[in-house]
């Protein structure tokens, strides 16, 4: 999950980017950055403003996990990203199952799977979730983009005429 978070976060970056590039803001890429985009003179009144404050919020449970992998080369434990106890306490069972096998029997042991499996569909589920919000966010981003893009391009049309 890892590269999913890492993946998930630099979808605002690339925004920004985009944004930049579709406006004509003329920032280097390392300058695009969400204040200066966003407080800029042809964006801070805007619908695009929003639509890349819809999507900061939609990454930014994945923000600090991203910067600590990507920065400190330690990925949280994903029961701490999706706020799930249980998976940690099912973590800690196998471990103890791994280094004494008769820990467990056999009934546990399905009891335990079964719980497995049951954790992991919500994490799934959650995943799930967060990539149709982000997806949501995107495609209002890009129809604020196309908008503004066109408005733009009449204008300089006319100005060219």
């Amino acid at each position: 999950y890892s590269y999913y978070i890492v993946r998930f976060v630099s979808f605002v970056d690339l925004a920004l980017i985009l944004t930049n590039k579709v406006l004509r803001l003329g920032l280097r890429e390392k300058d695009c950055k969400a204040e200066i985009i966003k407080n800029n003179e042809w964006i801070k009144n805007t619908n695009i403003k929003t639509a890349l404050e819809k999507l900061e919020d939609v990454v930014k449970p994945f923000r600090e996990p991203r910067n600590f992998h990507v920065h400190r080369g330690r990925v949280p434990p994903i029961y701490q990203i999706f706020d799930s106890e249980l998976y940690d306490s099912l973590t800690v069972i196998s471990l103890a199952k791994a280094s004494k096998p008769d820990f467990l029997d056999k009934s546990d042991i399905e009891i335990l799977d079964l719980a497995y499996e049951m954790e992991m569909k919500q994490v799934v589920s959650k995943l799930q979730d967060n990539h149709e919000k982000l997806v949501e966010a995107i495609i209002v981003l890009f129809s604020e983009l196309f908008e503004k893009y066109v408005e733009y391009s009449k204008l300089l049309h006319q100005l060219g005429k």
